[in-house]
């Protein structure tokens, strides 16, 4: 394709401008030719929307439809953005602290998303961090748990949670676990447009032909895969308070039908003894589900059908990336759909009588929910002497609240929730407190179950 001849046909220079300095810096063939076929296809107007507006980074981090362009998230704006969290974290850090403690990178099962783990790794891995690098797809709950569990700097999932196959993002979380807030997002935006030249020490440790990172003998200790330990220490960290009723539940006749609705948690969880076979199955595109998110109308219909065939009358989603719980019950013959509400208030009043016959103190218990959440969770709390706060919207004000409470008056947090089907449960040991930073509604679900039997 003559591109310059097909940029000679735009009228403004700027936008001329903003197009070649893309073309200069992708280095990835496949979004070279999707931008040379915009170049030759599209309007001006979609030109100027495609490569002269950024994305902007806030306390989500990024999210965006994939594709070529600086409003899109690909290869280049996926490395700008790991470029800037970088040198923010080695600003506030220091190299050798980030050198030491590292950053974990996990990633959902989107197209692009295994690409874009690795050239975050390979980035952060330029730079000398120690990357623990997710290798298979994981839920978004796993990484915020390995930031603490591997005292990390900072941890990056790249997922779009529930939105369609068409986007993905870049979720970043903080030393504590929980998702970024003002004024970090800032800091990182800033460092961000100020690292917009590509690091050419990238092209050392990643192969763009391929989309995989790779190490020499002398960085080789500086990558780490951390899945299976994290599984593992993630799943025996809510064992004990899972076992609180484990003869109730062992003799319980209980049957779930259980979706993952083709995120990663459906690779190594199978909690419920039906599943939606089709929907335990990663797929990027979704194939059984137009929006895979249980608060949208139709989104449970698939296991709804399930339940009917098994003459079940449970039905439990989680979003792809595992950080919503959707829950459905059958009754007088009519499918009711729980709201995030009713779900709280119901693990509420579980988990309460779980840390009872733990022996622990009321008014050291914590609930919180967000301003627009039931005022249930406040009654139930105060009712029976426990503390309760309230957030702004958006779990990250939630868990950062948390957090604050735990460390600064020794709160010990039960019950996390907002309304948008966003949960956290806290079990009972010292290192599950961290399982709750972003609303880990795998976990949530297990306790769910476990309520219902």
């Amino acid at each position: 394709m003559d591109v310059e001849a097909d940029l000679s046909r735009l009228r403004d220079a700027a936008v001329q401008q903003q197009i070649r300095l893309w073309l200069a810096l992708d280095k990835n063939a496949q979004s070279q030719q999707e931008a040379k076929r915009l170049i030759k296809e599209a309007s001006e107007e979609q030109l100027k929307e495609v490569f002269c507006k950024h994305l902007k980074f806030g306390t989500a981090g990024l999210r965006a439809h994939m594709g070529a362009g600086f409003s899109r998230l690909n290869d280049v704006t996926i490395q700008q953005a790991s470029q800037g969290l970088a040198d923010y974290l080695i600003k506030r850090h220091g190299a050798d602290i980030c050198s030491t403690r590292g950053i974990i990178i996990g990633r959902d099962c989107r197209h692009n998303s295994e690409r874009f783990s690795h050239l975050a790794a390979a980035t952060f891995l330029s730079r000398g961090f120690r990357v623990y690098l997710c290798r298979s797809a994981v839920h978004t709950p796993l990484v915020a748990f390995g930031v603490l569990h591997l005292n990390c700097v900072a941890g990056i999932v790249i997922t779009a949670s529930h939105n369609p196959k068409e986007y993905n993002g870049y979720k970043v979380y903080d030393e504590n676990g929980a998702q970024i807030i003002p004024p970090v997002d800032a800091d990182i935006a800033n460092a961000i447009q100020n690292n917009q030249s590509l690091w050419p020490e990238v092209e050392e440790v990643f192969d763009r032909s391929k989309g995989f990172i790779f190490v020499s003998e002398d960085k080789a200790q500086q990558l780490v895969d951390p899945t299976k330990e994290l599984t593992e220490e993630y799943l025996s960290s809510i064992t004990a308070d899972l076992c609180m009723r484990k003869e109730e539940t062992q003799k319980s006749s209980l049957k779930v039908v259980y979706t993952p609705m083709h995120g990663g948690l459906g690779v190594g969880v199978k909690c419920t003894r039906t599943s939606v076979d089709e929907q335990c199955i990663p797929d990027p595109d979704f194939s059984t589900v137009s929006f895979p998110n249980p608060e949208e109308e139709g989104a449970l219909n698939l296991a709804i059908k399930k339940a009917e065939e098994n003459n079940i009358s449970f039905v439990v989603a989680n979003d792809p990336d595992a950080d919503r719980l959707g829950c459905a019950e059958k009754v007088n013959g009519e499918w009711h759909q729980f709201t995030g509400d009713e779900i709280g208030i119901m693990l509420a009043a579980y988990l309460l009588e779980v840390r009872v016959k733990q022996k622990k103190e009321k008014a050291k218990m914590l609930f919180i929910s967000s301003v627009v959440s039931s005022s249930m969770l406040k009654a139930f709390a105060e009712a029976n002497g426990c503390v309760y706060r309230c957030t702004g919207t958006g779990f990250k004000w939630i868990e950062n609240r948390a957090a604050l409470l735990q460390q600064q008056q020794s709160l010990e947090p039960v019950l996390l929730y907002e309304e948008a089907l966003g949960f956290g449960v806290y079990a009972q040991t010292e290192a599950i407190y961290t399982i709750s930073c972003s609303s880990s509604s795998s976990s949530t679900a297990s306790f769910f179950l476990v309520m219902l039997a």
